[in-house]
């Protein structure tokens, strides 16, 4: 949003443009390491979807971005439908964060809940 905000200026664009790869830079490795902690023995496959999804995310932001331009609205487009993706992403993991915590409410166990990991793998010493 910052971006879409700032972009009017070189300066603005230019910082706009460092914190977006500075917010990439620090998701992507916390999200890899947050999948290895939950994939247990399946780690080469969780690696190779999350490396897709980036790569699905990458042409779906490039193709809807061109689509818009195409469009006639404008170079600063593709950042507002960068925001309103990232509103939907953050929307869906807050929805899934509150099916887990129901479920634990529930007593349904969440295999794949970071609180749960230890109760998946079963105690230390099995």
């Amino acid at each position: 949003m910052t971006l879409g905000l700032s972009a009017q200026s070189l300066a603005g664009l230019l910082v706009g443009v460092f914190l977006v790869g500075a917010a990439a830079s620090a998701l992507s490795p916390t999200i890899q390491a947050r999948l290895m902690d939950v994939a247990h023995e399946s780690q080469s496959l969780a690696a190779a979807l999350n490396h897709s999804s980036l790569n699905v995310g990458n042409a779906l932001g490039a193709a809807l971005g061109g689509l818009a331009i195409a469009g006639g609205l404008g170079y600063l487009a593709p950042v507002w439908i960068g925001v309103a993706l990232s509103v939907i992403g953050v929307l869906l993991t807050l929805v899934t964060f509150t099916i887990d915590r129901r479920r634990r409410r529930r007593g349904i166990d969440v295999p794949y809940g970071t609180q749960l990991i230890g109760t998946v793998r079963g105690p230390a010493g099995s």
